[in-house]
């Protein structure tokens, strides 16, 4: 059984409550989810509701110090936020247009309600990313002497990347907000997945010499930095 439970006040912050029911719990646990920019309380499925209110209650403190790391203010695609797109600045601005345009460093957006220009915005980006990525794996797939069957755009909450045995790639959309290295060295890593399917060393000396620098630094910066990415585009 899964559903929003409840909101909890954190630092000033209201933050939605998920309660999920496991078969499979043997404890109670707690997990900040910074894709769905909520609170996870897993509870056994044969615990007693109030053993996990109690619970709850009783990790506030350190709950709210892991929703300050790990849900940073929701930023809202609205006229007048700036991103970096490729390293290239890029501001949302509100315009005559009919549709949205890219001139310079704005992206020039109709008239309209929240929710569509939120839409037209990451409709914007998901073209970006494809733009982008698709030929940049394609290229190194090349080097390594396989094919891409396809490249997919997505928003997966836990993964940046993945590599089917099918051989179909895919990326989030929201690496285009990322630093240009970061977002080739998750493409450098799908596509060193073609050829290994485990993150052995062999594996690790491919990615690595596709990227043509270690992956570290990358990886460092999405751990740190990725929840920023998940609060781009956010309601709340």
């Amino acid at each position: 059984m899964e559903g929003q439970a409840a909101t909890l006040t954190l630092a000033g912050r209201t933050v939605p409550v998920t309660v999920r029911r496991s078969r499979r719990a043997r404890r109670l646990r707690l997990e900040v989810c910074a894709a769905r920019r909520c609170v996870v309380l897993v509870v056994p499925w044969r615990a007693p509701a109030e053993a996990a209110r109690r619970f709850l209650c009783d990790r506030t403190e350190w709950l709210a110090c892991q929703v300050a790391r790990a849900i940073p203010p929701a930023r809202p695609f609205r006229a007048g936020l700036e991103l970096v797109v490729d390293d290239q600045p890029l501001v949302l601005a509100e315009g005559p247009v009919r549709r949205p345009v890219r001139m310079g460093d704005r992206l020039w957006l109709p008239a309209g309600p929240p929710a569509q220009v939120a839409h037209w915005v990451q409709a914007f980006l998901r073209a970006e990313a494809r733009r982008l990525m698709e030929p940049e794996a394609r290229a190194l797939a090349a080097r390594a002497g396989r094919a891409v069957a396809r490249v997919r755009i997505g928003d997966p909450e836990s993964l940046w990347g993945s590599c089917s045995a099918a051989g179909v790639l895919m990326f989030s959309w929201r690496l285009v907000l990322a630093p240009r290295a970061v977002r080739r060295a998750v493409v450098a890593h799908e596509v060193a997945h073609l050829v290994h399917r485990d993150h052995g060393p062999a594996f690790r000396q491919l990615a690595e010499a596709l990227f043509g620098a270690p992956l570290a630094p990358a990886e460092a910066w999405l751990k740190a930095q990725g929840p920023w990415l998940f609060a781009l585009g956010a309601e709340r």
